[in-house]
């Protein structure tokens, strides 16, 4: 609820790129919180991970919905949601193989590793395009 709460202040201070790579780095401490013993840390872990969850929608959608035309709406929302439900799908048939093969913590660093690329690549690639003043979508 948290996540939810404060998604549009977070959304409004730093930009729909910002936000994102913000939340998928939280959701990338939140796994590294998954591979400790203490249950404390990884009730935390699960909370910021909820935290951020709210973050990373929030942002995209309205990061989707503002740079797509009006008439094009339907079109790239159908679109989006094809190129992330489409591997999320492959993804938990891969992750059930995986959990079987390898260790759970290995598993969970390989994820914070990806999620914390991800943010990366969001946070330098907006720092760029304010460094050298083109704030313009890709392709405008």
């Amino acid at each position: 609820m948290l996540g939810g709460l404060t998604a549009a202040l977070v959304l409004r201070r730093l930009g729909e790129a910002r936000t994102v790579g913000l939340a998928l780095a939280l959701d990338a401490a939140g796994a590294l919180a998954l591979t400790q013993a203490s249950l404390r840390v990884v009730l935390a872990g699960f909370a910021v991970m909820g935290l951020a969850v709210s973050w990373l929608l929030v942002g995209y959608a309205t990061a989707r919905q503002r740079l797509t035309p009006p008439r094009l709406q339907g079109r790239v929302t159908s679109a989006t949601d094809v190129l992330i439900n489409g591997p999320q799908t492959v993804s938990i048939a891969l992750g059930a193989l995986l959990i079987d093969l390898v260790d759970y913590r290995i598993l969970l660093l390989s994820i914070a590793a990806v999620l914390l690329a991800c943010g990366g690549v969001l946070g330098i690639g907006h720092a760029r395009r304010m460094t050298t003043g083109d704030n313009k979508p890709a392709g405008s």
